[in-house]
């Protein structure tokens, strides 16, 4: 055998080990190669030690990257191809985005039409929400001049192309598009059903149709893929956050919240939970957690502060005053505890100073009822006045609250709010009157007449469902 032969058989031996997943012996067999082969046995070498390196924890990205490099600077188009394409995958794995895509796009300059770039590539632009640049990839997938393998693998990518498209047309609001797409989704195994389905579901959801939606996602729950089954245990936890009379009938589903939520709209979820539990303090260490990456969820840290450690709640408010943040949306609290504890917060003024932060400052009770009388427009032809509304219904209703099936108390960290029902009370089917007063006392601060829409619209399932990473999750 001739020293020539035996790195042949060396290399051919090493690429062997590397299918087999004996990546440490391939490695060793390998590098003879690198010592001693032919250019081209070399270039082959590099490329499959630098999939090791990829795929090793004990090797550095930085290794992978030098052997991907002489693959690159020596090898022939189909070897440069994999290079790029093991690169950017493993760019794509550290979320490098940027540099995945342009790794990405060297693979289909070399060959157009490789189906594993253009899956990669689709996937990553949707991923990223650049719908416009993901659509006609994915389109190419189902063209003619894409080569497949086998007659699976193309079933495989139009499944995949098709789940695409249907997921981008919803996105963009196209729900006729999206149905004709899913349609054409072909399932050949259990993960196909369940991808369609989850999409299914993510459609009732936003049509309100939470039943629906938990019911697509039931096949899901007990999958084989890991991130399919905790995706879908997560969505139905929050679908029954958000309607607690859906009933999804897994075991798991009642731990599931007991441990870190995987993604931002789960850690949501909890902390709504936690909140409307009362456990301020899990809710708080949540809200911090989110507003590490969004500066809104601030507001409702400090909220939750404000129930168990208003000198936090001053922090927060240092916090939020550093932000772009809207004061409006927290000056109540700041005048409260400026108030309370005596403290100048270095803040700009509102244009706008809302009732609640006026009347913790001075206390103006004709002003309340002023503001109340022209923001509300009272149904007169019912007979209705704001002497009478004011001085007999808002002030009975708060002494008797608790007797009175028509009104509802919702304590506050520095205000309650009483929501009373009256019928035909206000023009434009306002029905019911919130009227917020000074906490533990029936002085209203602020009175406002609202639809039952309106107050539907600033309950705690609606602002959940709506919130932005809820809203993602489902689409």
């Amino acid at each position: 055998m001739t020293v020539n032969n035996l790195k042949n058989d060396s290399l051919a031996f090493g690429i062997n080990l590397f299918y087999q997943k004996e990546y440490t012996l391939a490695r060793l067999e390998l590098l003879e190669v690198v010592d001693c082969g032919t250019i081209n046995e070399k270039v082959e070498a590099n490329l499959y030690l630098g999939k090791i390196a990829f795929r090793c924890s004990e090797e550095s990205f930085r290794i992978g990257e030098n052997y991907m490099v002489y693959v690159i600077e020596h090898g022939d188009p189909y070897q440069c191809e994999q290079a790029y394409f093991e690169l950017a995958t493993k760019n794509r794995l550290l979320h490098h985005f940027p540099e995945a895509i342009r790794l990405y796009r060297k693979c289909l300059e070399i060959f157009p039409n490789d189906s594993y770039a253009l899956t990669d590539l689709a996937n990553l632009y949707l991923k990223l929400d650049e719908l416009d640049k993901a659509y006609p990839l994915y389109l190419r997938l189902l063209s003619d001049d894409v080569l497949y393998k086998s007659k699976h693998k193309m079933e495989t990518n139009n499944n995949i192309a098709y789940l695409g498209l249907a997921k981008i047309n919803f996105r963009k609001g196209n729900i006729t598009l999206f149905k004709e797409y899913l349609a054409k989704v072909t399932p050949h195994n259990k993960r196909d059903i369940e991808q369609r389905d989850d999409l299914e579901a993510n459609l009732f959801f936003y049509y309100g149709q939470y039943k629906k939606a938990v019911e697509k996602l039931a096949s899901s729950l007990n999958s084989d893929s890991n991130f399919i089954r905790k995706s879908a245990q997560e969505k139905v936890a929050i679908i029954r956050a958000i309607d607690p009379n859906v009933k999804a009938d897994n075991k798991n589903l009642s731990v599931f919240f007991s441990k870190n939520p995987s993604t931002r709209a789960g850690s949501v979820t909890l902390a709504n939970i936690y909140k409307q539990e009362k456990k301020y303090q899990l809710a708080y260490d949540l809200y911090i957690s989110l507003a590490c990456k969004e500066e809104k969820y601030l507001l409702d840290a400090l909220n939750c502060a404000m129930y168990f450690d208003e000198k936090l709640a001053i922090n927060i408010i240092n916090r939020l005053i550093a932000t772009n943040i809207d004061q409006e949306k927290y000056l109540d609290y700041l005048v409260y505890l400026k108030k309370k504890y005596g403290i100048e917060f270095h803040h700009q003024t509102s244009k706008k100073m809302p009732l609640v932060a006026e009347a913790f400052m001075e206390y103006d009770e004709e002003k309340v009822k002023n503001s109340a009388k022209y923001s509300c427009l009272l149904n007169f032809h019912e007979g209705y006045n704001w002497d009478y509304v004011y001085d007999s219904i808002i002030k009975s209703s708060l002494a008797n609250a608790c007797t009175l099936d028509n009104v509802e108390v919702i304590p506050g960290a520095i205000y309650d709010t009483y929501i009373i029902n009256i019928p035909y009370l206000a023009l434009d089917y306002k029905d019911y009157l919130v009227v917020k007063t000074y906490k533990g006392s029936k002085t209203p601060i602020e009175i406002m007449a609202m639809s039952k829409i309106e107050l539907e619209e600033s309950s705690p399932s609606f602002i959940l469902r709506n919130d932005a990473n809820v809203r993602k999750l489902f689409r």
